[in-house]
């Protein structure tokens, strides 16, 4: 998980911070503002924090397990049904995080 944290603070510009528990569906409010500040510092089309994240903070909360001290149920995920189907293209985690996050920026969506 630290190359995948790694990965999208170095697509940002910015160094990877601590690793800390953090509930961010919890936290996300203290965030609203800020948000704001930074849209208009740097004239982003991007929506509020709210609209613009959705459910996302809640949702990664239930997928990297805050809170919970054991293991959720497994999840078995395979690729080669679709592969046989004939979708054979793929792009490293990494490299699609800098893709997104350099079409985010462009976009005006993050500065």
């Amino acid at each position: 998980m630290g190359e995948r944290l790694a990965a999208v603070a170095e697509a940002l510009d910015m160094e990877p911070g601590v690793a800390v528990p953090l509930s961010l569906a919890k936290t996300y409010p203290q965030w609203i503002a800020p948000w704001d500040t930074i849209r208009r510092k740097y004239d982003l089309i991007a929506p509020g924090l709210e609209t613009f994240v959705g459910l996302s903070f809640q949702y990664a909360d239930y997928s990297m397990r805050y809170g919970q001290t054991e293991s959720g149920p497994p999840s078995i995920v395979s690729t080669v049904k679709i592969n046989k189907a004939g979708f054979t293209e793929m792009m490293d985690t990494e490299d699609m995080f800098r893709k997104w996050f350099r079409q985010a920026r462009s976009s005006r969506l993050l500065p």
